[in-house]
């Protein structure tokens, strides 16, 4: 599923403006210091350097995950296992376990947007909070 979805270059396009993404992993930092190829970066468009394994993610963005409860959602013990989350309520909108398509995750994921922004109204852009927050790294110097 890794390569089937993470390294898809249609998901990548994706998820870099319409996902989180939250995973659960053990020795990242050991690939990092040993500089394991799976453990490689690449520039984005606006300058971050993100995890080729995992895109739109930073190696010290997943490190932080590590803190959060996000590998409390996986209740089947499988892996892989894959989960939508509301992010207001925290509480599961879909799950797989085991391997899924690209196209699957991305279709659930649309729909998961569009019920959320119903509910919420429209998010923001993820290129407007990158903007806000250089502002704030600027202002505060």
């Amino acid at each position: 599923m890794h390569s089937a979805v993470m390294q898809n270059k249609k998901y990548i396009k994706f998820a870099e403006e319409n996902t989180v993404e939250v995973l659960s992993l053990g020795s990242l930092d050991q690939a990092v210091e040993k500089k394991d190829p799976k453990a490689a970066t690449y520039k984005t468009k606006d300058g971050r350097e993100c995890m080729v394994e995992w895109p739109s993610l930073t190696f010290d963005e997943i490190m932080e995950i590590r803190k959060t409860p996000g590998g409390r959602f996986n209740d089947t013990g499988g892996i892989p296992y894959t989960c939508i989350v509301n992010p207001h309520t925290l509480e599961k909108m879909k799950f797989w376990s085991g391997g899924q398509s690209a196209k699957s995750i991305m279709e659930a994921a649309e729909e998961a947007k569009k019920a959320l922004e119903k509910e919420h109204g429209k998010g923001i852009e993820r290129k407007t909070i990158a903007k806000l927050n250089e502002s704030i790294a600027e202002a505060k110097g």
